[in-house]
């Protein structure tokens, strides 16, 4: 698989770390969230890093955002890699509460 577009949470150690770079190594373009990009452990042409930190409401609404906004400029993700299931819960849940004024 190659030529993909990928999201990999919890991208920048473990599994997540494994995961990003196998999609690299096969010709992905991935997008890595990880709490402080600074600290990623590498860099590649085809990697995008954005923070994210779901313990901090102000990092998941910057976050969307860059999300909004990379989804606006390269019309879709193809692959979506959970690699921290319960990111993707909090996150939802965060911007339902947001949405209704919480």
């Amino acid at each position: 698989m190659e030529n993909k577009k990928v999201f990999v949470t919890g991208g920048n150690r473990g599994i997540g770390k494994g995961i990003v770079e196998g999609f690299l190594d096969n010709g992905n373009q991935v997008l890595a969230s990880c709490r402080d990009a600074s600290k990623f452990p590498f860099k590649n042409d085809k990697l995008t890093v954005a923070e994210l930190d779901i313990s901090d409401a102000k990092s998941v609404e910057n976050f969307k955002k860059f999300v909004d906004d990379l989804k606006y400029k390269t019309h879709s993700m193809e692959i979506n890699v959970r690699n921290y299931e319960s990111c993707i819960e909090k996150i939802t849940q965060m911007i339902k509460d947001k949405q209704k004024g919480k």
